[in-house]
């Protein structure tokens, strides 16, 4: 057993007062959270907090690291992507890749991880890191008629990762890329955790409303010449999102052009939703940062997910929140941090273990030496682990 106190002690809720103490015992499970700091106390500059959780990720696509030419918008990207997926592999490459991301998100306090896959690729790695993910499995499939034999090969893959005794759930890509008839196989798959991307360009809302756009020709190199767009005259997130209602949770990522008429509907939902943000990938590929503030001043439930090398420089938290919160100052530190805590770890179905000081749990604790404040990250800081996660 042993008692730490520090400068600054953030729990996943909120910052303790001064003279406050945790105990730990040799496995890393809080055993008590205490007011006052007893003799027998190691006192720590810094901060100490729970290991953070990466709510949204694509280890797979590692690879494509610098790869992928930045402030295209999103369906020039998406066109990237699919040009790099359908080329040749090289499968060496692609494992070196997913270690040294997966490692690297260790390094920077990541404990757990929403994990997008597309393949098997990724199931060695996750049973061997020291990183706890779930995995959802994303869908694909435009062609109505497709969507029976679509759902089948997810089904496939979702259960290679349950045999290897990894999480994972089925999550339809994005309203624009899943088939009516795909989302309602999702939505009535039995899932308790499911999730897409959402709203992320504005083309995505005018597919739906108009049938205009950007997204026109990106879709009109899967469907043939008699399949229909998805023009609903609603937007892609009042469109899709109904087919979820039947999952308890939906993680909905990216959220750049969710408007205060989609919350009102959202609100709704049958499903608990959870609104993740991925700053720099939003730079990187749209050029600016999507807008929270709405999504906080209605206290949503919001989380925070770096999204994939092929849209960013790296997979550190620390740096997304610093994006965010230097473009929008108003929301307190304190904020963010609790959206890559207990937030984040609620958002995974994970709250037992990861993501607060409390009672019981092994979220991991992370030792900042270098924190100064409760207001800012500091632009240089060392972190180690105090006790890992378990």
């Amino acid at each position: 057993m042993a008692r730490y106190s520090a400068d600054f002690i953030f729990t996943g809720t909120e910052f303790l007062p001064p003279g406050s103490s945790i105990v730990l015992d040799a496995e890393g499970t809080i055993l008590a959270v205490n007011p006052e700091s007893p003799v027998d106390t190691v006192h720590l500059n810094g901060l100490l907090m729970p290991g953070l959780v990466n709510a949204h990720c694509h280890l797979e696509l590692s690879y494509l690291k610098g790869k992928i030419k930045p402030h295209t918008g999103l369906p020039g990207f998406l066109n990237q992507v699919n040009a790099a997926y359908t080329a040749p592999r090289y499968e060496q490459e692609i494992q070196q890749a997913m270690q040294a991301a997966d490692q690297d998100m260790f390094a920077h306090g990541i404990v757990a991880v929403g994990d997008i896959s597309n393949r098997m690729d990724s199931i060695t790695i996750k049973k061997n890191s020291p990183v706890h993910y779930v995995t959802f499995v994303e869908v694909f499939g435009v062609v109505e008629e497709n969507a029976t034999q679509r759902f089948s090969q997810a089904l496939k893959i979702r259960d290679a990762f349950r045999d290897a005794g990894l999480t994972a759930h089925l999550a339809p890509h994005a309203p624009y890329s899943v088939s009516g008839a795909l989302f309602k196989l999702i939505g009535e798959s039995g899932e308790l955790l499911s999730g897409m991307h959402n709203q992320e360009c504005a083309a995505e809302n005018e597919l739906f409303e108009l049938g205009t756009g950007d997204f026109v020709p990106f879709l009109k190199q899967f469907l043939a010449d008699d399949q229909n767009l998805p023009i609903s005259g609603k937007t892609s997130l009042q469109t899709r999102l109904p087919y979820l209602d039947q999952i308890p949770q939906v993680l909905l990522v990216h959220n750049a052009h969710t408007s205060e008429e989609d919350l009102e509907f959202a609100s709704k939902s049958d499903s608990e939703l959870f609104w993740c943000f991925c700053p720099q990938a939003n730079q990187y590929i749209e050029s600016k940062p999507a807008n929270p503030l709405r999504f906080v001043a209605k206290n949503l439930n919001v989380v925070v997910g770096t999204d994939s090398l092929a849209s960013n420089h790296t997979l550190d938290l620390f740096e997304e929140i610093r994006l965010i919160q230097n473009a929008f100052p108003t929301i307190p530190l304190a904020y963010w941090l609790q959206s890559v805590t207990v937030q984040g770890a609620r958002a995974l179905l994970l709250d037992a273990r990861f993501g607060s000081l409390h009672v019981g749990s092994q979220p991991g604790v992370v030792h900042i030496p270098e924190w100064q404040s409760k207001d800012s990250i500091p632009e240089t800081r060392s972190l180690r682990f105090l006790a890992r996660p378990c």
